[in-house]
């Protein structure tokens, strides 16, 4: 995974070392092997999560929710940026851990679940939301891929826990 160094030497040095480290850490097979974990995890998690709310929507089980985790509203399209915001940031970190050759699972999930809701927004101008928290919100397969994804990697990286292949 060559890097042009004419390029690489105008970047400013965080972003340099970050692809410096990319290119030196992991050949161009296994970085393609990690990306095709990631994309395999990504469209698993999203099928179970647009299939389970398309199967509780046609039941009359699932509803609309167009808060965003269930606490604040914002204008559609401010909301959708945002979503494609940390769904960008969250690929980008799961790149990263595969060009350091580390698993990007957790990355991957949070992708999936942001990936899933944000599909539902553009189709149903909300989130199917089916399953029933304590009687006061509802939830869905993305929320949970989502939840566990970010509050697992806030953990690990707070412990500085490294994820390896």
């Amino acid at each position: 995974c060559a890097i042009d160094v004419d390029i690489v030497r105008n970047l400013p040095s965080k972003i340099r070392n970050s692809l410096e480290d990319m290119s030196s850490s992991a050949s161009s097979l296994e970085l393609f092997k990690c990306g095709a974990r990631c994309a395999v995890l990504f469209f698993i998690v999203l099928g179970i999560d647009l299939g389970t709310k398309a199967f509780f929507w046609n039941r009359g089980d699932a509803r609309i929710t167009t808060e965003y985790f269930g606490l604040v509203a914002l204008p559609e399209t401010v909301g959708l940026f945002f979503m494609a915001v940390v769904i960008a940031m969250f690929a980008g970190w799961a790149v990263r851990e595969c060009a350091a050759g580390r698993a990007a699972v957790l990355p991957t999930l949070v992708c999936a679940g942001a990936g899933g809701n944000f599909f539902d927004r553009l189709v149903f101008g909300g989130v199917r939301d089916w399953i029933p928290i304590l009687g006061w919100s509802t939830i869905n397969v993305a929320d949970v891929s989502i939840a566990v994804g970010a509050s697992m990697l806030a953990i690990l990286t707070l412990v500085g826990w490294r994820q390896t292949t």
